[in-house]
């Protein structure tokens, strides 16, 4: 085409005739005042009647202070319509700061974390996703259903690699149906050289408890301040837990009636409508629930099903002969048991106003165990700002409170301690740790651990209930019941850095969370029998 022939477009600017325009923001124009206008002669009714024009506004470019100005203004106002309490904190009283943990799902595959309670020197890292294998055990079962009991295979205290998920485990003959609770193996941990935090002026809360990895702020480096601990209950078995206890060379699933010093009354587990007979057992007959994993059921009708949510009555009436009644019992068992441990139950109130927002109390029932102030217990979680591995830290227990800004929750508020070389810096006497934490020091002190200490890492923390594994128990109290042989030869030759129990945790199963009940026997449930009865310490008051 010829260059001549070539034509330029006309260009046509579309606006508005008054002037106005689109743009970031606009600014009244200042208009000059007139003298006439502003007469107080002017008759007031006219001057009503007078339509009133829209002020004159010009555009204000982007980098305008006062288009900046009204940009930060309107911004604020958005947020305190869209969000009341800024920065994600929750109204509640004393300031209280907590650690927050999702949920779990429901209807998950248990998973189970290694969780060593004291972390020792001198192991080999261990590779994350590797699993270790669980050995098999086939003992047989007696036909009468208060003779079932689980086959357990011994706790290992060896070193073995992290396991993601609970093994499949091996299938159960109804020759056979005894429960084969599955041994928790655990890595060791080397212990973590405490860092001294920098000291942090604490922030007062008035508006509540703030969520995320927020905690209460560190210590200075004044070094911690001196502590009594006390504690009522034993260190091991105590009235109302639900434990393993051996009836001859298998197992069952029990709840602690009663206890006298060494001696206690177990109460099976199932189902009410059966008749099992309370059994006395020792120290050494028992173990922690949680020393053991709570298998799948066998009958293929009750996978996928709750305790309460299955027909018991009719399913035992179905059953044809003994060997269906004992495997539907032992199934019984296996579910009432996750299902104490998704509950838990409050007992000795401390506070007396009713009128009170927060109300504390001495200990609870938490999930398999029982729980009070003094204790120490092992953590899921830790503020991510102090480097410290949550499956080394412990709690040493100070509070036990609820608080009606959050309905059927439960809190637990104490100091957090790591077990860390004796050259680090916030090292607290033996007398001033927590009950199980002083006899583990002094234990490890005596064998041949001398340089290891525990330090304060932090002190006023507040836990949700999901941040919690479970009690904290004395490497020398439980570790001689788990596994004898291993125990006694470590402490003969003083090599004690890698004995420590492997436990699981609360929660770990494949259950639905419950939350409170009034009291242990409410938790129970149609698992014994209606005439059932725990016999508890003159200390515990249930039902405030």
């Amino acid at each position: 085409m010829n260059a001549a022939e070539l034509k330029e477009f006309d260009v046509i600017r579309v606006a508005r005739s008054d002037g106005s325009d689109t743009g970031p923001g606009y600014w009244p124009v200042t208009a000059p005042t007139a003298t006439a206008t502003t007469k107080k002669t002017k008759d007031a009714a006219a001057a009503e009647k007078t339509p009133r024009t829209k002020p004159q506004m010009i555009r204000l470019a982007e980098g305008d202070p006062r288009f900046t100005e009204w940009k930060v203004k309107l911004g604020i106002l958005l947020k305190q319509e869209l969000c009341p309490n800024p920065d994600g904190s929750i109204g509640a009283d004393d300031g209280l700061i907590i650690t927050h943990e999702p949920p779990k799902a429901d209807k998950i595959p248990p998973k189970i974390t290694p969780v060593p309670l004291p972390p020792m020197p001198g192991q080999t890292p261990q590779k994350p996703n590797s699993v270790a294998p669980r050995p098999v055990s086939t003992q047989s079962t007696p036909v009468a259903t208060a003779q079932n009991s689980p086959v357990p295979t011994p706790v290992s205290a060896a070193v073995t690699p992290i396991q993601q998920q609970i093994q499949q485990p091996p299938q159960i003959r109804p020759q056979e149906q005894a429960i084969q609770p599955q041994p928790q193996q655990q890595p060791q941990p080397q212990p973590q050289q405490q860092q001294q935090p920098q000291p942090q002026q604490i922030q007062s809360q008035p508006q509540g408890l703030q969520q995320a990895q927020q905690q209460a702020s560190p210590l200075a480096q004044t070094g911690p301040q001196p502590m009594q601990w006390a504690l009522k209950s034993r260190d091991l078995c105590r009235s109302g837990e639900l434990v393993w206890y051996q009836n001859g060379n298998t197992w069952r699933i029990g709840v602690i009636a009663s206890t006298n010093n060494n001696h206690h009354e177990v109460m099976p587990i199932g189902h009410g409508i059966v008749q099992q007979n309370n059994v006395t057992k020792t120290d050494g007959d028992m173990r922690p629930f949680y020393a053991f994993t709570v298998p799948p059921v066998a009958l293929p009708e009750l996978k996928d099903k709750e305790y309460d949510g299955v027909a018991w009555e009719s399913l035992f009436q179905s059953a044809a002969d003994g060997n269906s009644r004992e495997m539907i019992a032992l199934d019984a068992s296996k579910m009432a048991a996750v299902k104490i441990d998704y509950s838990y139950s409050l007992w000795t109130k401390l506070s007396e106003d009713p009128n009170a927002k927060t109300v504390t109390y001495y200990g609870c029932f938490f999930g398999a165990e029982r729980v009070e102030i003094g204790d120490a217990m092992r953590l899921r979680s830790l503020p991510a700002d102090l480097n410290v591995p949550a499956e080394t830290g412990v709690l040493g227990l100070r509070f036990i409170f609820t608080t009606k800004d959050f309905p059927g929750a439960v809190f637990f508020r104490g100091h957090i301690y790591q077990l860390v070389s004796e050259d680090q810096p916030n090292i607290v006497r033996d007398e001033h740790l927590p009950i199980a934490l002083r006899s583990e020091s002094q234990w490890r002190h005596s064998v041949g651990a001398q340089r290891w200490r525990y330090a304060l890492v932090r002190e006023n923390v507040v836990f949700k209930e999901q941040s919690i594994r479970g009690r904290f128990y004395p490497t020398h109290r439980l570790m001689p019941i788990l596994n004898p042989a291993e125990f006694q030869s470590a402490v003969a030759q003083r090599h004690v850095d890698d004995q420590f129990p492997h436990l699981n945790n609360r929660m770990d199963g494949m259950g639905r969370y419950l939350g409170r009940k009034i009291n242990r026997l409410d938790t129970l449930g149609a698992s014994v029998t209606h005439t059932a009865r725990i016999s508890l310490e003159s200390f515990i008051r249930e039902g405030d």
